[in-house]
C-alpha cells in the first residue's frame, strides 16, 4: 500500500507540473477531484460523460477549425434584436440562428423563465421576440454584452468583462508538456459546450493483485457551462484470476 501512494503521489506531481500554465492563466473555479475507470475502456469509451473519444488529431484539427470561424462581438445590450423568424440581429451586417443555451443565456439576462420561452420558440416565435426585445430596449445604456458565435449560430450570451479562455489556449499549454512527461492521451471529446482530454500514466501502483494506474482530466468551456477544471483520476485493472 505504502508502495501505491508513493506512486500515485510521484504521477500527481507530474501532471501538476504539466498545469502550470493553465492554473496561471485561470485561477478561478479550478476543481479537483477523482473517479474510477477501467484502463482496457480509456482508449473508445468514457463513462463519465457516456460519450465515445475521437483520435487526437481529429479534435485538434476541430478546434483549429473552429479558432478561424468563431467571431466574438461586444455590443450594447439595448442594441441586439431577435427578429419574427427567431434570428438573432447583432448588428446591420450579422443575423445569426440561436443556440438553445443562447437563448436560456438571454432569458436569464432578462430575467424571464427559460421554460416560458422555450415554449414560445416552439410555438409563438414572433411573441417570443417581442418579449426579447421590449425587455433589451429597456435596458441601461452602459450595459454590454459579449456575443460568442460559431458556425453561423449565436452559441453564448456573456458579461462584456468575461475573461475568454479557450480550446485551442488549454490545448496549446497543456498537451505537450504532458506527453513530453511521459502521459498518453486516454480519450478525447469536443462539444458544443465543452472541452475534454483525459490522459493516463504508465506510473503503476498495485492492491492487492490489482493493477492501479494515475491519470488525468482536463476540461474547459467557451459558452459558460464549466470553468477550467482539472481532476485526478485512478484507473484500476481488476484481476479475476479463478483458482
Amino acid at each position: 500500500m505504502k508502495k501505491l501512494i508513493v506512486a500515485l503521489i510521484g504521477t500527481a506531481s507530474i501532471l501538476l507540473a504539466g498545469l502550470e500554465v493553465v492554473a496561471m492563466e485561470s485561477t478561478n473555479g479550478i476543481s479537483i477531484g477523482h473517479e474510477n475507470i477501467h484502463r482496457s475502456e480509456y482508449h473508445n469509451t468514457d463513462h463519465r460523460w457516456g460519450k465515445k473519444g475521437v483520435p487526437i488529431r481529429q479534435l485538434l484539427e476541430e478546434i483549429v477549425r473552429q479558432e478561424k470561424v468563431k467571431e466574438d462581438r461586444t455590443v450594447p445590450a439595448r442594441e441586439l434584436r431577435v427578429d419574427i423568424n427567431g434570428l438573432l440581429r447583432v448588428n446591420e451586417d450579422t443575423r445569426v440562428k440561436m443556440s438553445d443555451r443562447f437563448r436560456g443565456h438571454l432569458a436569464s439576462y432578462l430575467d424571464i423563465p427559460k421554460q416560458y420561452v422555450d415554449k414560445l420558440a416552439e410555438k409563438d416565435v414572433e411573441l417570443m421576440a417581442i418579449n426579447f426585445n421590449r425587455l433589451l430596449k429597456a435596458r441601461e445604456p452602459s450595459e454590454a454584452r459579449l456575443v460568442r458565435m460559431l458556425d453561423g449560430k449565436a452559441r453564448a450570451l456573456m458579461s462584456d468583462t468575461y475573461a475568454v479562455f479557450d480550446h485551442c489556449q488549454l490545448t496549446r499549454g497543456v498537451l505537450q508538456p504532458l506527453m513530453d512527461r511521459g502521459l498518453s492521451v486516454a480519450s478525447a471529446q469536443i462539444t458544443e459546450t465543452k472541452l475534454y482530454l483525459k490522459f493516463i500514466s504508465d506510473i503503476e501502483g498495485r492492491v492487492g493483485d490489482d493493477v492501479i494506474y494515475a491519470g488525468l482530466e482536463i476540461g474547459n468551456s467557451e459558452v459558460g457551462a464549466s470553468t477550467v477544471y482539472w481532476k485526478l483520476l485512478f484507473a484500476r485493472v481488476a484481476c479475476f484470476n479463478v483458482s
